[in-house]
C-alpha cells in the first residue's frame, strides 16, 4: 500500500473513531524525513474518496467495499480543530513510544501538519456534500488518481 494510501485510511479512521495510535502515527509521518515529503493533494483527495467509499461502499470485482458500520462524512472543519486528549482511545499508544507521548500534543501536532486537509478543492467538495448520488464523480476522481493501477480498472 502506498503512503498516501496508508494516511488516508487513519484519515478516513478519525473521521468516525479517534484512535490515538492513528494520530500518533500521522503526526510521526509529517516529522519524519522522507515520508513527510507526501503529497498533500493526494492524500487529502483518498482521504475524502475513503470517507465516501466508508459511508456509501463501492465494488470493484472481485472485491466488494460495503459501508462501514458508523461511518460519518467528511468534515473540513474537524481538521482545524485540536481535539482534547480526552476525546482519544489510548488503547496501544504506549506501546509505540515510552513514555506514551502527550496527547494533547499530539492533537496539536496533528492540526498543524494536517490542516491542508480542511481545505478541499472544487470536486473534493462536491464528493463531500455529495450522498450515494455522487458516486459518478467518485468513479471518475477514482481513475484520476495519479497512481495508475486505478487508470484502467472496472469500478462499479
Amino acid at each position: 500500500m502506498a503512503l498516501e494510501e496508508n494516511m488516508a485510511e487513519k484519515i478516513a479512521r478519525l473521521a468516525r473513531r479517534t484512535p490515538a495510535r492513528d494520530v500518533y502515527d500521522l503526526v510521526w509521518i509529517a516529522t519524519t524525513s522522507p515520508h513527510s515529503s507526501f503529497d498533500r493533494d493526494t492524500v487529502r483527495r483518498l482521504a475524502i474518496l475513503k470517507t465516501w467509499v466508508d459511508q456509501y461502499g463501492l465494488s470493484s470485482p472481485p472485491t466488494t467495499w460495503p459501508p462501514v458500520t458508523g461511518a460519518v462524512g467528511y468534515h473540513p472543519a474537524l481538521w482545524k480543530t485540536i481535539r482534547p486528549a480526552a476525546d482519544y482511545d489510548e488503547d496501544s499508544i504506549g506501546l509505540l513510544a515510552i513514555p506514551a507521548p502527550s496527547l494533547d500534543e499530539l492533537s496539536t501536532q496533528l492540526r498543524n501538519h494536517y490542516d491542508f486537509l480542511a481545505e478541499p478543492d472544487d470536486t473534493e467538495q462536491r464528493i463531500i456534500t455529495s450522498n450515494a448520488n455522487g458516486r459518478r464523480l467518485v468513479l471518475a476522481s477514482l481513475t484520476e488518481l495519479p497512481d495508475p493501477r486505478f487508470a484502467n480498472r472496472p469500478i462499479y
